[in-house]
């Protein structure tokens, strides 16, 4: 398996980050906060998700893509998990 190029992880980012924008009226809306505090919050998901482009990258590379995109769905699956336990 040939490892992402980094055209493909781009539009990744970029997909990611506008899926978060589209959400930005409903969230001030349900959390009751002004437009400047998501704003914020739409900067630090932006900024966590574009430091996780060069450990994904490094990851791939060492241990290969199957490996690292299992990894993360446990990861993740986990995290949600421990989310929802009260």
């Amino acid at each position: 398996m040939t490892t992402p190029t980094l055209r493909a992880i781009c539009v990744a980012v970029v997909l990611g980050t506008t899926i978060v924008n589209v959400a930005i009226d409903v969230l001030g809306r349900n959390l009751g906060v002004p437009l400047s505090t998501v704003q914020w919050t739409i900067t630090g998901y932006t900024l966590a998700l574009s430091m996780t482009v060069p450990v994904a990258g490094w990851a791939i590379g060492r241990f290969g893509a199957k490996t690292a995109w299992i990894t993360s769905l446990i990861f993740s699956g986990a995290g949600s998990i421990l989310c929802g336990v009260p």
